[in-house]
C-alpha cells in the first residue's frame, strides 16, 4: 500500500462488504468479501488510479 487508507465494515444492497478508502488519492476506493481482499483491491486501484492520473495530469491530493 503506498498511502494510508481506512477500512470499514457497509451493508450495500443487502450485502455485508468492507470498504478500504484511499486517504489520499480522492475516489481512490475498493471493496471486498473480507478485510485482506479489499485492502488487496485497494493496493491494485491505487497503481490504476496513479496511472490516470499522470495521463490526465490529476493533481495526486485531495
Amino acid at each position: 500500500m503506498l498511502y494510508p487508507y481506512a477500512i470499514s465494515r457497509e451493508s450495500v444492497n443487502g450485502h455485508r462488504v468492507w470498504i478500504a478508502k484511499s486517504l489520499h488519492l480522492k475516489g481512490c476506493v475498493a471493496q471486498g468479501d473480507t478485510r485482506l481482499e479489499a485492502i488487496k483491491e485497494l493496493e491494485s486501484n491505487e497503481i490504476a488510479w496513479l496511472e490516470t492520473a499522470k495521463i490526465l495530469h490529476i493533481p495526486q491530493s485531495n
